[in-house]
């Protein structure tokens, strides 16, 4: 049976959880069911935007939905809209997916979904943000369970193309600056293929450098030799095989950027990698809820152990002047593995490579109060474990940022 994304994204908002959210915005629930009939395709059709109307589309959604755990959140829905702090660090994260699909225009957006449904405009900006991490989390959630690479989400979008935009209101392909979605590709054209980790493989579209090339079949052929080398020399171990962490990195190279940190120091980092986000984060004086989490990248451990590999020394060693720069900044590491091998040695696993990270922060000069730990082993899969790369995602580190 094929999947309506919007369907399995409104069966999970009950009635009684529409009654929340009319309670915490205060409008009447007629008008507030109304509105989430309305909110959840425009989320979707701005999905939709993001992924398919340029080349590297595809990868921004990945990344988007990488960016946070939102699929956790499904596992607990009933309690996220009750009035309180739950409600707020939502709205916060809501707040961060929307700055990415609508960059700018969601006043445009709120005034749509108000004037059509009987809302205040700081209601209908509420509800989007109080919605999108459910949508992204159901969008990780089927690319999880249906094992799709960043075009394949993209064409599913796609594929729903008319049974959301029929809902979505009138004038927000305009917001967009399109005629009407039908605009929009119907194949990303140019996308990149499955993102693996350390091993990115591009179609070459330049008919000059094919010249120079080998013939194109030998690609694949040449890409699965690759792939079986990697598994041969990573994953050969006999018992916990434990090794390469998430390392999840867009194909195409993100700009550096020096970022000041207070005291004077400077770090020179990629931008959206997981060293940047935390030091805009905690810059950021306007962003007071926590807690917020992010997952290291380019961090990885010897297989099987708990010693931190040669090339992952300097995402630690960038975080440390990080948590220097912010003294008052309390974190705690989160540490989850892969569900092969035994279940309590992969969480006494994960609890040492986040033991090895914090021993290495202390060394370095951090507070031994500032910095906990926690080994989940593998629990909370932001993946499948049915495939290498949902594996590879699940094998992480996390920093929780508990106070600023």
């Amino acid at each position: 049976m094929a999947t309506s994304l919007l369907n399995d994204i409104k069966t999970q908002l009950t009635p009684d959880m529409v009654q929340h959210l009319s309670s915490l915005l205060g409008e009447s629930p007629a008008n507030t069911q109304k509105a989430v009939e309305q909110v959840l395709p425009t989320l979707l059709a701005s999905v939709m935007h993001l992924s398919s109307s340029s080349e590297d589309g595809p990868t921004r959604l990945v990344n988007l939905i990488n960016h946070r755990n939102y699929e956790r959140l499904l596992n607990n829905l009933s309690g996220l809209f009750d009035k309180g702090n739950t409600a707020k660090i939502l709205i916060a994260s809501g707040r961060d997916i929307l700055s990415t699909l609508f960059a700018g225009k969601l006043s445009a957006v709120s005034t749509l979904i108000a004037n059509d449904n009987g809302v205040t405009n700081a209601s209908a900006s509420s509800l989007l943000s109080l919605t999108a991490p459910l949508v992204v989390g159901t969008l990780g959630r089927t690319r999880a369970a249906q094992g799709l690479n960043a075009v394949g989400l993209t064409t599913l979008l796609l594929g729903q193309r008319e049974g959301i935009t029929e809902l979505a209101p009138t004038g927000l392909a305009s917001v967009f600056g399109l005629n009407n979605f039908a605009d929009l590709n119907v194949k990303p054209a140019g996308a990149t293929s499955e993102m693996t980790p350390n091993l990115l493989l591009r179609e070459v579209t330049d008919s000059k450098r094919e010249k120079n090339m080998l013939p194109q079949w030998r690609w694949p052929v040449l890409g699965a030799l690759a792939v079986g080398l990697l598994y041969f020399f990573v994953g050969r171990d006999t018992g916990v095989t434990q090794s390469l962490m998430v390392n999840w990195a867009p194909v195409d190279t993100p700009a550096v950027t020096e970022v000041t940190l207070p005291g004077g120091a400077a770090l020179s980092l990629k931008e959206g990698s997981f060293t940047y986000n935390v030091a805009k984060f905690l810059g950021d004086v306007s962003t007071t809820i926590v807690p917020q989490s992010f997952v290291f990248d380019h961090l990885n451990f010897d297989s099987g152990t708990a010693h931190l590999t040669t090339e992952s020394v300097q995402t630690v060693k960038d975080l440390l002047a990080i948590l220097k720069a912010y003294p008052d900044t309390n974190v705690q590491l989160d540490g989850y593995t892969d569900n092969m091998g035994d279940a309590d040695t992969n969480k006494k696993l994960s609890l040492e490579r986040a033991i090895a990270v914090q021993e290495t922060l202390i060394r370095g000069g951090i507070g031994a109060t500032r910095v906990t730990t926690a080994g989940y082993g593998q629990k909370n899969p932001l993946a499948t474990n049915a495939t290498e790369d949902g594996r590879a995602t699940n094998r992480r580190l996390e920093l929780v940022v508990i106070k600023k």
